[in-house]
């Protein structure tokens, strides 16, 4: 049986300066992929980045 999360990100004043959200749109539109996978597969990659640390 195929479960689907959902996640939903709040990104913190101190980071909307750096313009996250249209930076991750850009790249998914340069990638033909949705903002979703991209963020998705960061998630991803950080976390076995960090659960090889341990």
């Amino acid at each position: 049986m195929k479960q689907t999360e959902k996640l939903s990100i709040y990104i913190a004043a101190k980071y909307q300066d750096e313009n996250l959200p249209e930076r991750i749109a850009a790249i998914a539109k340069r990638e033909y992929r949705s903002v979703n996978y991209i963020v998705t597969q960061a998630i991803i990659e950080y976390v076995e980045r960090h659960e090889g640390e341990k």
